[in-house]
């Protein structure tokens, strides 16, 4: 009974302890390097990013694909829907990657555009996010379409979260905060699931 009661408290550690794994704050300087380095972006310092400027939708794509990619980011299916009318509003170099945002889900446009030359909104950043870490969520039936990812995202230990105005433009270093926080969050509690993982199989394993 011992012996199971503690099994038990392993589980309940491994499944709901790792909600409340705390991420600290980090700093743009940190964000900014550490996204250069994986290539997310070419900027190495963080003047030369322009933290405090929006950010047009088709350069988003480029971050949320290739973030995608860092994180071994698998959709359940391919979506093949990915036809859009206004691509020559697009930067060129950046069609490729609005082609995969939308593929793999991340990135769904309107009535068969994807507004590429429109500055990204916080809310629109916060729906991309969540479903790369969640899914696709119930966009027709709240009171605004974006209210599931925002009660997802309160999930998740990010400091970048909340956001001001869910209409308002998002700034450039919002973004990339936003997915270094999710993505140093996800390697904190792959390595505490690692580690509760063997406190549970040495329980199992007492005599």
């Amino acid at each position: 009974m011992k012996k199971n009661f503690k099994n038990l408290i392993a589980l309940w550690w491994i499944f709901f302890g790792l909600s409340v794994i705390p991420v600290q704050a980090v700093s743009l300087k940190e964000v900014v390097e550490r996204w250069e380095e994986k290539g997310l972006t070419r900027f190495s310092t963080v003047a030369d990013f322009m933290p405090y400027q929006g950010l047009r939708r088709d350069e988003s794509t480029k971050f949320l694909v290739q973030y995608a990619h860092l994180i071994g980011y698998r959709p359940a299916e391919i979506n093949s829907d990915c036809s859009f009318s206004d691509l020559s509003l697009a930067w060129q170099d950046l069609i490729p990657y609005i082609q995969e945002a939308c593929e793999l889900g991340i990135m769904k446009g309107s009535r068969g555009k994807v507004m590429p030359d429109e500055k990204l909104t916080n809310e629109q950043i916060v729906a991309m996010v969540m479903r790369i870490a969640i899914g696709f969520m119930d966009e027709e039936n709240s009171a605004r379409w974006s209210d599931e990812y925002y009660d997802a995202i309160k999930m998740f230990d990010v400091n970048t979260y909340p956001f001001t105005s869910r209409e308002a433009e998002t700034q450039r270093g919002n973004v990339l905060t936003l997915l270094y926080e999710m993505f140093q969050g996800k390697l904190v509690q792959n390595t505490e699931l690692d580690k509760k993982l063997q406190e549970l199989l040495d329980l199992l394993n007492e005599d």
